[in-house]
């Protein structure tokens, strides 16, 4: 996502928190889960002050928030509609594809610190002072000396 596309989403959540204070919220852990069909309610009562698109995009942003799926993770918490009311709940179905989909989240999250504990690790061992082991000293001597009977002998 774009830092355009990223303020653009931003700027449609603030308009439809302003505009349906009962139905969204800007404050995460306070959202609920959303009418099914709810991108049409909006279609209507915004009468094309956004498009679509425009409106997917946020609805998409706004429910795969991880409190948003929280809130969706319990089967039977009620739906709500654009003016607060009830419309419906969530399906035994659906809680459980949020809640797989918070698993899933905190899998991501795991191995993405994993991966930045093993990275930090790798570096701070490139920093650090290697010993040499005794064949690294035997490779060295060696080395030296093959050097030593491939240079020109100079005879002063």
């Amino acid at each position: 996502m774009t830092k355009a596309n990223f303020e653009e989403i931003h700027a449609t959540l603030a308009l439809l928190c302003e505009r349906f204070p009962k139905c969204f919220s800007i404050y995460e852990r306070r959202r609920k889960p959303l009418k099914c069909g709810i991108d049409k309610d909006l279609a209507v009562a915004l009468d094309g002050a956004l498009t679509p698109t425009e409106i997917n995009a946020a609805l998409r942003h706004y429910i795969g928030n991880p409190c948003y799926q929280r809130a969706m993770s319990v089967a039977g918490t009620p739906r709500i509609d654009l003016d607060g009311n009830v419309a419906g709940g969530v399906t035994a179905a659906q809680a459980q594809a949020a809640w797989l989909w918070l698993r899933h989240l905190e899998q991501k999250i795991a191995a993405r610190k994993a991966a930045i504990t093993l990275a930090k690790k790798a570096a701070e061992e490139a920093l650090k002072p290697r010993r040499l082991s005794l064949g690294d000293l035997k490779a060295a001597a060696v080395a030296r000396r093959t050097a030593r009977s491939l240079a020109p002998h100079h005879n002063g």
